[in-house]
């Protein structure tokens, strides 16, 4: 925590702005952005409530694409990482596991099941669905209570369609599409948490 005396008072307006910025954009959920803010009393001093609401518009408009861009790009370098039951990562996962520890690396936390998970930021409609979305699947036995997670990679909207990178039992961390019989039948909703 820095405050108006000592050396923090040489960091310039920019800098002060710069560093809420990456921070808020890492925090991602208002909660968490508000602590960043409340926490950060030297930045609130110096900036009107104006411009502080002006860079959460900003992070709202353009935070959640360019997270999601990168969320995805971290969740694909572990393609081909095996599955085992239970593990959190990040030499082997489980569904929930691999989702859990990818939102983490972004400063978001999940429940560590898929059903918890289903709970977890809101829901959107299948023609809204974005990359970096939750995603979240009926189990074999009941395709309507959630037995499986994984994340958007890529929408299609022009077919309502999208890939997901997911922790599989039968091939590890793998990308695979809604276009699948399997996974059509029984996906339960998408849920937003980069907003």
């Amino acid at each position: 925590m820095s405050d108006s005396s000592g050396p923090a008072t040489q960091t310039s307006d920019v800098d002060s702005i710069r560093n809420f910025y990456y921070e808020e954009s890492r925090a991602i959920n208002s909660r968490l952005a508000e602590e960043y803010a409340k926490r950060d009393s030297f930045f609130i001093a110096r900036t009107d409530s104006m411009q502080r609401e002006n860079i959460r518009m900003a992070i709202s408009l353009v935070g959640g694409p360019f997270l999601a861009d990168s969320l995805v790009r971290t969740a694909r370098q572990f393609i081909g990482t095996p599955y085992r039951y239970g593990a959190t990562g990040p030499s082997r996962f489980d569904c929930s596991g691999f989702t859990a520890y990818i939102y983490r690396q972004f400063g978001i936390s999940l429940s560590r099941t898929s059903s918890g998970q289903r709970n977890e930021g809101y829901k959107v409609s299948g023609d809204s669905i974005r990359r970096g979305d939750l995603v979240v699947f009926g189990s074999r036995r009941n395709t309507r209570t959630p037995g499986h997670v994984g994340i958007v990679v890529d929408f299609f909207p022009e077919t309502g369609t999208f890939t997901f990178v997911h922790a599989s039992t039968h091939g590890g961390v793998m990308i695979d599409s809604i276009d699948e019989t399997y996974y059509r039948r029984r996906f339960i909703e998408a849920r937003r948490l980069l907003y």
